[in-house]
């Protein structure tokens, strides 16, 4: 009865099934993947091989390689859209890749990024650390409007799921940079990743610390 349609899982729904149109599933895809100009079709499934081999090429070039080895067996991840569970006319972005072979080096690296975000002066940055910092810091900053003599704000909404899918790889670049090159003004050198847990510590010099990986800022 259900032969030539979709199932797929629901959003936060476990064992909840939608039946959804082969074209309605195919058009959700295309706009949230295909269609998204902060997506770049590299290839498909036959060319996965050559694929890795460039990106291997690449991952050592830049030495990503000292921060976390390449995973020989590793796989690329296949991408795609699940409905959302307060809204089926909506699709979320599914792009797993728990057999990514550059996944330790891209693990550290974040660990060392979000170090380096929790590390930046409140009024510097939008992070949060948990969901009761917001009230505390909207009353902080509304009380700072009305010291310079605000009446009004006008805020907007966004979904923060949607949001991160379609902010452009080019913003992201740039905000790391500038992030990167306010740390090293201070006089910051590297940042150093535990091997074993999530300790991360910022140091002014080059030096190897046992149990770390370094990773350099510049």
């Amino acid at each position: 009865m259900l032969e030539g349609l979709v199932l797929t899982p629901i959003d936060r729904n476990q064992g909840d099934t939608a039946v959804i149109c082969p074209i309605l599933y195919r058009h959700a895809f295309g706009k949230i993947f295909l269609w998204n100009e902060n997506y770049e079709v590299v290839g498909n499934r036959e060319s996965e091989v050559e694929l890795l081999r460039k990106c291997k090429a690449t991952f050592t070039n830049l030495k990503l390689d000292m921060i976390g080895g390449w995973k020989p067996d590793g796989r690329l991840g296949t991408a795609y859209v699940i409905p959302k569970h307060k809204d089926l006319d909506r699709w979320r972005p599914i792009a797993p890749a728990p057999s990514d072979p550059g996944a330790l080096a891209q693990r550290r690296v974040a660990r060392a990024l979000h170090c380096l975000l929790v590390s930046l002066p409140t009024t510097s940055s939008f992070y949060l650390n948990s969901v009761a910092e917001p009230g505390r810091r909207m009353e902080a900053a509304a009380q700072r409007l009305r010291n310079e003599g605000c009446t009004a704000v006008t805020g907007r909404c966004y979904d923060i799921k949607e949001m991160f899918s379609r902010i452009p790889h080019e913003a992201v670049l740039q905000a790391v940079t500038q992030m990167l090159v306010k740390y090293e003004d201070e006089g910051w050198q590297t940042m150093k990743v535990s091997y074993k847990g999530k300790l991360c510590v910022l140091s002014k010099t080059r030096r190897k610390a046992k149990g770390y990986v370094s990773i350099k800022l510049k």
